[in-house]
């Protein structure tokens, strides 16, 4: 129940943020951000981290293909799933780092894979591919 309830600010937090950008997003189901949490933990890394030259253009081969990609923060346990218009995403990906502080996750669809981004003060930016588990082992 506590955990519900900050994943509720949490999502309006982040709703608000998205909103000062201009950009309307929306959070998944219940279901589905369990479901992709749970993916999440089983899934493996096809790369080690490596330094991320052009964000947008890593983003648009990863999910350029998509109108909305599903988009979390890094931290797993607290952010919530959103759903975000793909133009828009690359149109403020500058600003990606004002909301989500240590990276966040672009998910392909259907959901298989995801990109990680990873804002670290030491080595950069930094981006890995991460398989996702077929059922969140």
């Amino acid at each position: 129940m506590l955990y519900e309830s900050a994943l509720r600010r949490r999502s309006a937090e982040l709703m608000r943020q998205w909103s000062a950008l201009g950009v309307s997003v929306t959070r998944v189901s219940n279901e589905h951000h369990w479901a992709l949490k749970s993916r999440m933990r089983g899934g493996r890394s096809l790369q080690p981290l490596r330094p991320l030259i052009d964000i947008k253009a890593e983003v648009r081969a990863f999910a350029g293909g998509c109108d909305l990609v599903t988009v979390m923060g890094w931290s797993t346990s607290a952010d919530p799933v959103l759903l975000v218009p793909m133009h828009q995403l690359l149109r403020h990906l500058s600003q990606m780092k004002s909301i989500y502080r240590d990276g966040f996750i672009v998910f392909n669809e259907p959901a298989s894979k995801v990109l990680h981004i990873d804002y670290d003060e030491a080595d950069g930016t930094q981006c890995q591919v991460i398989v996702l588990s077929a059922s969140g082992a």
